[in-house]
């Protein structure tokens, strides 16, 4: 086998992704993540990822948050549904909306079966927008498919919601389970 070369390889993946540690500093961020985020890598490297983007609506950190507590209890990958997730304005104190698929994949350390996460978040923004249901005027009747897609859209949002409250109680029960041994 070849020797392959790890972090030319994470450059050039086409698809967003950073690492972050159990703790969620950012430890490593590829070009797409930083062209999708607006960021440079001195902006991101060593800082806490819910500092580099705050979020002004609380619940997409929650969400999150869920997912990569999940991720590092389970050490198993973690799909999210859809998540709303603005990020800053450079210069600004307003923010602009973004609509994210993430995916939380666990690293294993030699301390650890789960030492980073990796976080492949691509924007999906325009997607969320052109199927945006809320939008419509309200004399505009959305055909029958158009109103299956914003039921389907809607579920992976309530979906969601019910994921994270599980994941949070299945932390929870660890936790409490742990407490008692």
């Amino acid at each position: 086998m070849a020797d392959l070369d790890y972090v030319a390889l994470f450059a050039a993946i086409p698809t967003p992704c950073v690492v972050i540690t159990r703790d969620f500093a950012i430890v490593a961020a590829n070009p797409a993540y930083t062209e999708a985020t607006g960021k440079t890598l001195d902006e991101l490297v060593g800082r806490p990822l819910f500092d580099v983007f705050p979020d002004p609506d609380v619940s997409g950190e929650r969400n999150v948050k869920a997912s990569l507590n999940w991720v590092i209890e389970t050490g198993r990958q973690h799909t999210m549904a859809l998540q709303k997730y603005d990020v800053p304005i450079e210069g600004t104190s307003a923010f602009e909306e973004r609509w994210w698929s993430i995916i939380n994949s666990p690293i294993a350390g030699r301390n650890s079966p789960v030492e980073w996460i990796l976080i492949r978040a691509e924007d999906v923004t325009a997607f969320v927008r052109s199927h945006d249901f809320n939008r419509h005027l309200p004399t505009e009747a959305p055909s029958e498919a158009m109103a299956r897609e914003a039921e389907l859209f809607e579920r992976a949002r309530e979906l969601q919601h019910l994921n994270v409250e599980l994941s949070e109680a299945n932390i929870r029960d660890h936790q409490v389970a742990v407490t008692l041994q």
